[in-house]
């Protein structure tokens, strides 16, 4: 009977160990989201790890290298607006998306005349 303690003790010590192991051990890639696009993407949340995974899947397929698999997580220490881009758990990337705005590539063109703030387009930052 004894040695069914010493058993018993052993594997409880062994999933503590696991436990705490599992909770220091980071992501290798994560996307943070703000409580505000987190609550635009709630309901399509699944799609979009669904678009995830199929990117992954194509890069793999067609550059023979394997994308991480990458964490959707919901942030509230960041702006509502804002998501975050992390690598082993260091920021890499942020940004605050413009909900509801407009994003108007002008290029080498002129401004157009109205209200509006300087942006890049960020995919080739080009003004806008």
């Amino acid at each position: 009977e004894e040695a069914k303690v010493q058993e018993a003790a052993r594997v409880t010590e062994e999933e503590a160990r696991n436990s705490v192991r599992e909770s220091l051990k980071t992501v290798e890639i994560e996307l943070c989201l703000g409580k505000q696009i987190s609550a635009s993407f709630i309901q399509t949340h699944s799609e979009l790890a669904q678009r995830v995974a199929k990117m992954r899947r194509k890069f793999a397929k067609q550059y023979g290298f394997v994308v991480p698999e990458i964490r959707l997580s919901d942030d509230l220490s960041i702006p509502p607006k804002a998501y975050q881009i992390k690598i082993h758990g260091t920021m890499v990337a942020s940004e605050e998306l413009r909900i509801g705005d407009v994003l108007v590539i002008t290029g080498d063109g002129p401004r157009p005349d109205m209200p509006c703030d300087d942006a890049r387009e960020p995919a080739f930052g080009m003004k806008a």
